[in-house]
Parts: structure tokens; C-alpha cells; sequence
């Protein structure tokens, strides 16, 4: 039941600070001249987000072996370029490389890059 409780409060909580965040991010990330390289941050948080909370169907929908969605480290089209994936899930790829050419293998080099920068590089003094 607690699990429920606090389910609930960080919905809202993401919510309510989710709006607020974005618009005052747009703004300062406008005055530095960052507002494309902020939105494709944001974009892909989204996709890591909902890789997670929709593991199950897109375990069901798209992974031909049921699994492999889920990682909270990855976008949806990271995994989609990592798992087998079921006709549905070819389609969807197809689609993705409409929008951009190799999307999903680009997203799993974006994600080798970054898990490598995040977990081996030293922080700048």
C-alpha cells in the first residue's frame, strides 16, 4: 500500500515540477544558446522514462524473446536496437529510420558513449 502512496505523491510531484522545469530550462537554455542540444536531452529522458514504465508491452510488443525493455539507462530505441524484435517491432524501426537513418543503431552508440563518459571519466576540478 505504501508503494501506492508514494507512487501517487511522485506523479504529482513529477508533474507539477516537470512544466515548471521545462519552461524556466527553455528559457536559460535559450540565453546560452543550448535550446536544441536541452530539447534532445529532455527527449531522450522522456524515452528512458517510458522504456521503463512500459516495459511489459513493449517486452510484449516488440521483443520477439519478451524481454529486454525496462533498462532505466536506456531509450526505447536503444533497446529496440539491442533486442531481436518482433515484425511489429521491425515496423516500428522502419518508421524510425524515416525520421533519421539508423536511429535505433545511433541511440545504442549515443548510449555506449554516454554509460562510458558517466561510469569511467574523472569529473572536471
Amino acid at each position: 500500500m505504501i508503494e501506492l502512496i508514494l507512487l501517487i505523491v511522485s506523479d504529482i510531484c513529477k508533474k507539477t515540477f516537470a512544466l515548471i522545469f521545462l519552461l524556466i530550462g527553455i528559457v536559460v537554455s535559450s540565453c546560452r544558446w543550448e535550446l536544441r542540444k536541452y530539447l534532445k536531452e529532455v527527449a531522450i529522458m522522456n524515452d528512458v522514462y517510458l522504456n521503463v514504465v512500459g516495459q511489459h508491452t513493449l517486452n510484449g510488443a516488440l521483443s520477439a524473446n519478451g524481454k529486454g525493455f525496462g533498462n532505466r539507462l536506456q531509450s526505447i530505441s536503444c533497446a529496440m536496437g539491442i533486442v531481436p524484435l518482433t515484425k511489429f517491432g521491425k515496423a516500428c524501426n522502419k518508421g524510425l529510420d524515416i525520421l533519421e537513418k539508423e536511429h535505433c543503431k545511433k541511440a545504442v552508440e549515443i548510449h555506449k558513449l554516454n554509460i562510458t563518459k558517466e561510469f569511467y571519466e574523472l569529473p572536471n576540478d
